[in-house]
């Protein structure tokens, strides 16, 4: 399962058990998006993307928490 969801080198019919796994696995609000991606690794990227976010996505929350924090205290 792990080698389509990594390297998305594997055929269509096994890469449909992993993305069905994918699917069935993600809350109810990403399954339809998450149902129209073609692969298991789409998918996969996908949920890191909506999940971890990019680095300079992460990095801009963070100031803005700290900037609240600090303006609590």
């Amino acid at each position: 399962m792990w080698e389509a969801v990594w390297y998305g080198d594997v055929d269509y019919y096994e890469d449909r058990r992993p993305l069905d796994a994918l699917i069935a696995a993600v809350p109810p609000e990403m399954q339809f998006s998450l149902s129209k991606k073609r692969t298991a690794k789409e998918a996969w990227d996908a949920i890191a993307a909506a999940r971890i976010g990019s680095d300079r996505a992460r990095k801009t929350t963070l100031q803005t928490l700290r900037k609240e924090w600090e303006n609590l205290a």
